[in-house]
């Protein structure tokens, strides 16, 4: 039986790169850090509209993080291939993700500025995260979303095509213990192949790399 699933499962990943090649697929990969001397005293009030949960796809899955998701951090594809590996097909076939997303952890353009961040007694590095993806249409897109608790930052992105390339970018610092989020950047980007984009706020900034492969 083990053997079945992890064939089957085999199977419908080598489905999705058939399916990909019709669907170009983009490395993304995002550098998030702040400012160690705050550069302005103005007062935030306006808040984070953070999109409803429902379009939005958590960026790892922790109820499956010793199982399917080795396969896949991302919630969507884990819940599918579950599906399939319960032989649940009719729910599988509901939930089949228009968006596939694949882990890579690895940065590649943004490694030396990653490193250039570490280095700056200026700039404090929070996070890189990378990954690759398809893009859908707007209609079918939704947000990645993800928040580290420990250091006290997150975000929501969500990639579509609407005749050319677009980035929906909702980032965020310090927010533990406040269900109101007012340090943040709120970006909506038309976005070219090969192109790096630097988003910033007095507080922080982030840096947004796309390359189609």
């Amino acid at each position: 039986m083990k053997y079945f699933k992890f064939s089957l499962i085999i199977i419908l990943l080598s489905f999705q790169h058939l399916k990909a090649e019709n669907n170009d697929e983009y490395k993304i990969e995002i550098v998030i850090f702040n400012f160690n001397t705050i550069l302005t005293d103005e007062t935030f009030y306006t808040n984070l509209n953070k999109p409803d949960i429902n379009e939005t796809i958590e960026f790892y899955d922790t109820d499956l993080i010793n199982n399917v998701s080795r396969y896949s951090k991302f919630e969507n594809v884990s819940r599918y291939i579950s599906k399939i590996i319960k032989q649940e097909y009719d729910i599988a076939k509901s939930i089949y993700p228009s968006t596939w997303y694949r882990e890579s952890d690895k940065l590649n353009i943004l490694q030396n500025f990653t490193n250039n961040i570490s280095d700056d007694n200026n700039l404090k590095l929070l996070g890189h995260h990378s990954w690759i993806q398809n893009i859908p249409e707007y209609n079918k897109s939704k947000y990645l979303r993800f928040k580290n608790d420990d250091l006290d930052y997150g975000f929501y992105l969500k990639l579509y095509k609407k005749r050319f390339l677009h980035l929906d970018l909702k980032t965020f610092i310090n927010q533990k213990g406040n269900n109101d989020i007012k340090i943040f950047i709120d970006k909506e980007h038309r976005v070219f192949n090969e192109e790096i984009y630097l988003f910033d706020h007095p507080e922080f900034g982030i840096l947004f790399s796309i390359y189609k492969i």
